[in-house]
Formats: structure tokens, sequence, C-alpha cells
């Protein structure tokens, strides 16, 4: 720990960055907290060395620590919030957009981060907070690029939370960007009035991105591989296929395909080796690490600058200035809490994603155990080491993420440990055979024949991705940690790594009352999940998917047409998983296309026909879902059935939904579209 100083005072400021509170009493909370830091550092600096008082110097740094969390937190807040007050659409006279990200292809067009700007009424411009925009486009392109200026017809409206329980919240995910605002246009609905300067080295990246995405599309032609290998190189992930990044997220080799420290430490060493062989003069010897630090930052920037890749970045030039400039081999840990502690001081949002959550468990699990996992099994053949150390390394990586994983996702690959053993060797090789075709295309006889060797080893690895997947017993489902649990999970493999290092039997009490308490939490969320009774309409586009909750078991049914489920439905029944904290993923029935009746827990629901029939026996209900309707005048219906709650789900088409919205705005029924707020979610006693 002493070889390790920010590994001390990381802990006290995550946990202040986490602390959730309200705005005003966060704010002195965290004012008070520094102010009591810094007096009482000042005071124990002026007592004697031999003073038993100075013992306390380590919790005033972690109040200090806790302080500075919470600060840093609460500023960023406000500096998100502080652009709330922009004119509304009814008092703001015209709408600048400002393209901020590169334009990314979707199903209909593109879509992109803008900076936006409003006009008051009295002329004025002022910023309002960033747009996210997607264009419809007739052929899927579009001649944008970062910097333009578009004044747009259309304004922005305020971004939403989660369709449906479980889903993915945009409002949630993009706040953290300083984008809260978002538009669908097409290309009559905004115009071209200028090109920012300042966007010159992002375009020219942007350019250089394409003109490698344009090397390998000529080259590897199969789709999938094509898809697999832009990612792989640059973490270009719009053109892979999203049931091969499904197989490689329910296997446990999901971090293949993303850019992390693999791909950062491979471009780091061969340009140190490389500018290390240079004859420089002595006194310039510091120069030589200049080059790779500037081409990681450049590939940082090329991918996409994600957390983990930034993560990877931070610490190679942290390693690099420690060895070269100044001397030292630092610490592998205290380099890892120091790239940690620097980043989240920049961007404090980072510690609730993800990738960035991932990629420290990942690397931190490998640093603390990879090498006593390995001193477990001495081998002395070339052979086994190598094989040893490709299992330990997994072992290691897994240990820390795996709480992540089941407090994200509530799964686990059992198979994960033999599909790495194959994937990660293989996916190196398939890395370092697209880079040298990269760097061949000038020359087609050497590039083109390592394009299709490259197809053929990412055919390879997907197809034995894929059988992993479909192994028997490939996933452990319903496994389900709640917040508190995951923390306490954390807390006790801390405390059993240090008792199995350093023999102290106090670690090992500590470790049984953590044991103790992470079981009673999770018998107290499991007493109260196994009570919930709810009844969900889900939102789908063009679908139809309901939900019968019951405890930890679910009934999906629905009414979309023949053939196994489509993507967007697996990840909805995925999704309910989570939310509900489920045993194991819903498996759809499908219903006829006519009326149905369905009697379930003292509830009547009914389900019109495709016909335009209310339900069969007609009379009263709790609710009437509307699923693929084909009337449009909620007259027969309201006259046959009794009910107070009317559904319209995504099967509808939108006008038809805005017709029955009119039809029943002068009555007395609760009418509820999907399409328009969301899921309908009923919870029943």
């Amino acid at each position: 720990m002493k070889a390790s100083p920010f590994l001390r005072i990381l802990p006290p400021f995550l946990v202040g960055i986490a602390l959730p509170g309200p705005a005003a009493d966060f704010a002195w909370s965290a004012f008070g907290l520094l102010t009591m830091g810094a007096f009482l550092l000042l005071l124990l600096e002026r007592l004697p060395v031999w003073s038993r008082l100075r013992l306390l110097e380590v919790p005033t740094v972690w109040i200090l620590m806790l302080g500075c969390g919470m600060a840093l937190s609460g500023l960023r807040n406000q500096a998100l919030q502080s652009g709330g007050g922009y004119p509304t659409p009814e008092t703001a006279n015209g709408w600048l957009l400002e393209v901020e990200s590169p334009p990314e292809r979707t199903a209909t067009g593109i879509s992109f981060l803008a900076r936006a700007w409003t006009q008051r009424q009295d002329g004025k411009w002022e910023r309002a907070p960033g747009c996210l925009t997607y264009v419809t486009t007739g052929s899927g392109k579009s001649q944008l690029h970062i910097g333009d200026r578009l004044q747009i017809r259309k304004a922005p409206r305020a971004l939403q939370g989660p369709s449906n329980p479980g889903g993915f919240d945009p409002r949630g995910y993009y706040v953290g960007k300083g984008v809260s605002l978002s538009t669908n246009l097409r290309e009559s609905d905004y115009r071209k009035v200028g090109q920012c300067d300042l966007h010159q080295v992002s375009d020219r990246l942007m350019k250089l991105r394409e003109s490698i995405l344009d090397m390998i599309r000529t080259r590897i032609r199969h789709p999938e591989a094509t898809g697999l290998a832009e990612a792989l190189l640059i973490g270009y992930r719009v053109d892979l296929d999203q049931s091969v990044a499904d197989i490689y997220t329910n296997t446990g080799v999901v971090h293949i395909i993303a850019i992390s420290g693999m791909h950062i430490g491979m471009l780091y060493g061969i340009l140190a080796w490389a500018f290390g062989q240079l004859p420089i003069p002595r006194r310039m010897e510091g120069m030589r690490i200049l080059p790779p630090i500037a081409a990681v930052w450049v590939f940082t920037l090329l991918a996409g600058a994600g957390p983990s890749i930034v993560r990877s970045a931070t610490q190679f030039t942290l390693i690099g200035i420690g060895k070269t400039l100044i001397g030292r081999r630092g610490d592998s840990i205290n380099t890892l809490a120091s790239s940690a502690f620097l980043l989240l001081a920049i961007r404090p949002e980072w510690l609730l994603d993800l990738g960035f959550q991932l990629s420290y468990a990942a690397v931190a699990g490998i640093l603390l155990y990879h090498r006593r996992l390995c001193r477990l099994l001495p081998l002395e053949n070339p052979v086994g080491c190598l094989l040893r150390d490709g299992i330990a390394m997994s072992l290691a990586a897994q240990t820390l993420t795996t709480p992540i994983i089941l407090y994200r996702f509530g799964s686990f690959p059992t198979w994960f440990l033999f599909t790495n053993m194959v994937a990660v060797p293989l996916s190196t090789c398939i890395l370092f055979t697209v880079l040298l075709m990269c760097l061949t295309a000038p020359w087609p006889g050497l590039s083109m024949p390592l394009g299709r060797l490259a197809e053929w080893g990412i055919r390879f690895m997907n197809g034995y991705v894929g059988r992993m997947d479909r192994m028997p017993g490939g996933h452990l489902e319903g496994i389900h940690l709640s917040a508190s649990e995951t923390a306490l999970v954390f807390l006790a493999i801390a405390a059993a790594s240090c008792w199995l290092i350093y023999g102290d039997n106090r670690w090992r009490t500590a470790l049984a009352a953590l044991v103790l308490l992470a079981t009673a939490l999770h018998a107290l969320e499991w007493r109260k999940g196994s009570q919930q009774r709810a009844f969900v309409v889900w939102h789908l586009r063009d679908e139809s998917l309901l939900l019968l909750v019951e405890g930890y078991n679910a009934y999906a049914y629905t009414k979309s047409g023949g053939g196994p489920p489509s993507p967007s439905m697996r990840k909805a029944l995925r999704s309910a998983a989570r939310a509900y904290r489920l045993r194991e993923t819903p498996r759809p029935s499908r219903l006829p296309k006519g009326a149905v009746r369905i009697d379930w827990k003292g509830s009547i629901l009914l389900v019109t026909g495709e016909d335009g029939t209310a339900a069969p026996g007609h009379g009263r209900a709790d609710c009437v879902v509307l699923a693929r309707s084909r009337g449009t005048d909620p007259g027969p219906w309201l006259r046959s059935v009794e009910c107070s709650d009317w559904v319209a789900d995504g099967s509808n088409s939108l006008w038809k939904i805005r017709r029955w919205q009119e039809a029943f705005a002068g009555l007395p029924l609760r009418f509820h579209s999907t399409s328009l707020s969301g899921a309908y979610v009923r919870t029943l006693r």
C-alpha cells in the first residue's frame, strides 16, 4: 500500500463521486468535508513526527478525497443542468445545430451529436443543451461532416427516458455528454449555413478512418467478417452484425471486439522499440517517448475515445513518462489507480459507464491475481507455461468483472474459459493480419491474400464462438445482484485476497461477516422480488409483446408473424429478465390472429383481433390491448367491452394511434400508446 499512494486515496474519491443527494445539501456537504479535511491536515502537519495524533493523517486525507469527489460530481451535474433555461419551441424563433460527432449510419439514414443554439425573440442567439440528431436519407448516405452548421425548421424535443422496463435509457446515457435534446429530420428540414473551422483535426481523423474502412471493405468481402474486422482494428461497430455481437457477449469474449489495452499496448510497444533504436543524444533522451505517446493518443481519437481505450492510453502515457523522463519504473497498481483518479477528476460521470468499470476491473484482476495463480502450477515446458498463463489471465480478469456482469446482466457465461483460450490468441493473429493488410494496401498482390486470410480467420472464430454459445448449459441465468450486494461482494473479494496474501485471521473474520451480511441482504431482496405481480405491454416497433410477471417467472405472448423471434424481440425479453430479475429469459408464445381473452390472477385482459373484433364473449375487462388492429373507429369496441384502460402497442401505425387518441380524448377512459408514452405497466396486488 505504501508503494501505491493513489490506491489509498482512490476508494473515498470514488465514494464521493457515487454519493447521490439533493443539489443544495450535496454542495454544503462537499464544502464542509473539504473545509474540515483541509483544516485537520494543516493542524496535523504542525504536530511533531513522534505524536500519535499523526496517525489521523490517513483518515483526514480520506475525508478530503471524499469531499473532492462530491464537489466534482456536484459541479459536473450543475454544469449539465445549467443549460435548462433555454427558450421553449414556442418562444424560440429558430434553431442552429453544429455537427459535433462523426455521422454514423442507421437503418434509415444517419445520426450524430450536435451543439445547439436557439434564437430568442430579440434576435440574440443562446447556447442550448446538445442535441441527438437523426437524419432520414434516401440512400443512407449524407454529405454532412464534423463542423457543419445547419439551420433547422423543426424544433428539438427533450430526450425521453427508457421506453421499456430495463431498456436503454437515452436521457440517462446522453446527459453525461451534455446532450438532453433530440430531433428527427428529413433532408428537406435543414439547410447548411456554414462550417466551423475548429474541427479540422477531427475532420481529418474521420477522413483517415474512412480510408481505413475502405481498405477493409475492398479486401474482406464477407459482411460478417467485414464488420468484425472494422471493430477489431479501430472499434467501428456500425457494420457489425448484431447477432455476431450477441454471441460474443453471451460467451464472455466481447472484450475481443472492444478497443482496449491489447491495441494500445501493441502500438506503444512497437513504436517505443523502434524509436529506442535511433541514435539520439543523451541530453535529448526524453524525446524518444514523445512519438509513441502522440501515436497512442491519435489512435485513441481515431477509435472514438471511449472510456476503455482512454484508460489504456492514459496508463501507457504515465508508464512512458515515468520510465523515460523520470527514470523510474512505477508500480503497476499505482499507475492504474492514478489513471482512474485523473480520468474521473475530468469526467466523473464515467464512473457509471459499463466499459469504464469492466476495463478497470479486468486490468486490476490481472495485476492482482495473474502471477499468484501462475505460481500455483509451476511448469518448465514452454507450451504448458503458455497454456497456463492464458488460463490464469482469463481467471484473473473474470474475478473482478463477474460481480459487475451479474449486476448488469444477471447471467454468467459458463464456458468462458474454453472460449477465451481459442478466441484471444486467434483474434490477436487476426488483428496483426488486418493491420499488415492495411499497411500493404499500395501493393494489391500482398494485401488481397492477407484480406482473404483474415476473412477465413474471422469466419472460423465466429463459427467457434457460435458453437460455444449453443453448448448446453452455456449460460447461468437468474443470478441477479443489487447495487448493495455487488458492493458487498467486492468487499468480500478484497477481504479474501488480504487473508490469503497476508495470512491475518482478522481478514478471515471480516470475510465471514461480509458473506453473512451479503446473504441476509440477498434473502431480503429475494423475498421482495417474489411478491411482484405485473402486467406489461412492451413497446416494440411493428411488433406486439405482452408480459405477465409473477415473482421470478414471466409469461410472454406475442402477435408478431411466424418464425423465430426478431433481434428486437430477443433484446426486449433480455431487458425484461434484467428488470424483473427473472430466473430465465421468457420465451414468447404466439397468440392467434383473432381476439383473445386472458384470465390471470383475477384480472381479465383482452387483446383485439386483426379483423377488428374486441374479444370473444365481450363483457367486462381490466385492460384492452389494441394489437395489429385494422379498425380505426373505437365505437364498436366501446359498445361491446366495459373497460377503463385501453392500450395501443407499437404494432399499430402512428396515424391510427392519433385517431384513437382523438376519439378517447372526450371520454372518461384512460388511453395509453406505447409509441408515444413507452411501455404500459400495471402492478397487481
